[in-house]
């Protein structure tokens, strides 16, 4: 994905791999890793805690379930796009005391990009109903890679 404007941060495309459902708990997992593999080695990743109401709502996307009538995320995509923008992107921006954080990236019908603070996994659940990118900044990754154990 391109830079975003004026913070020279290099980014990597990421896809959503896993979704880890446990049963009698409030914490479920969803795993993101890189698109495309750098220099043969491994691909670089990171798992996500999320609620478990997100968790089911990212399930329903990649199962192509529809309920009879929209859920908040289903509401919350239909209000952009009422209000002519849409999803570019969801940015897993940042790692801070154990927390990810995220921002959507929308573009208005003028052409602007606009970005917006969110939880990944609402961004996640967004960006997935709208076909839209994931993607996570090169210093990111290099930072999980050396955290590992």
């Amino acid at each position: 994905m391109e830079d975003a404007p004026g913070e020279g941060t290099s980014w990597v495309d990421m896809a959503l791999r896993r979704v880890v459902l446990r049963d009698g708990s409030n914490q479920q997992w969803i795993y993101l890793s890189e698109e495309a593999v750098q220099d043969a080695g491994p691909a670089r990743g990171f798992p996500i805690v999320i609620g478990t109401p997100e968790a089911l709502e990212i399930q329903r996307v990649l199962q192509g379930e529809l309920p009879d009538r929209p859920l908040t995320h289903q509401m919350a995509l239909s209000a952009i796009e009422a209000l002519d923008a849409r999803i570019l992107a969801v940015e897993i921006s940042d790692l801070r005391n154990n927390t990810f954080f995220a921002r959507l990236v929308l573009q208005k019908a003028d052409g602007k990009t606009v970005r917006v603070d969110a939880r990944p996994s609402d961004a996640l659940a967004l960006a997935l109903r709208a076909g839209a990118k994931i993607c996570a900044p090169e210093d990111l990754l290099e930072q999980l890679r050396h955290e590992e154990p």
